[in-house]
């Protein structure tokens, strides 16, 4: 759920992970939404036991169609992440989490970082055994 313009990293970090770790990443169910995928599914799959969601907030009105989504994704014990925007009074009250190692990966953004976001995700909430590398202020 990282925006609309930011779908094509999304596919090319999931990419990069599932050439990576082609293995570990068989028990992985990445979703990426956009506008258009919401305006073709009634709600994203939500039957995962664990994982977590990242929403960028900067477009409210995604958010806010997003709504039901997040709420079911945390009932079932993900933690969903707010990223790109200004973290709020409302954010905080729908559960999203401000986390700030997540916000510096996503700010220094490209692909390579948000490849490393995600394995840092993987790795510290689901367990994951993959290799965690701080975010690169070079890669763009």
């Amino acid at each position: 759920m990282l925006g609309d313009f930011n779908s094509k990293l999304a596919v090319q970090a999931v990419g990069a992970i599932r050439k990576e770790y082609p293995e570990a990443s068989k028990t992985i169910d990445f979703e990426i939404v956009t506008s258009r995928t919401l305006d073709t599914q009634a709600h994203l799959s939500t039957s995962a036991r664990q994982g977590v969601g990242l929403v960028h907030i900067m477009d409210r009105r995604q958010v806010e169609r997003l709504k039901p989504t997040i709420t079911a994704l945390q009932r079932q014990g993900f933690k969903v992440y707010a990223i790109g925007g200004s973290y709020g009074k409302e954010d905080r009250e729908l559960g999203l989490i401000d986390d700030p190692e997540v916000g510096r990966y996503y700010r220094e953004n490209g692909r390579e970082n948000i490849t490393r976001m995600l394995l840092f995700l993987l790795s510290r909430d689901c367990g994951l055994d993959v290799a965690v590398r701080e975010f690169d202020r070079r890669k763009k």
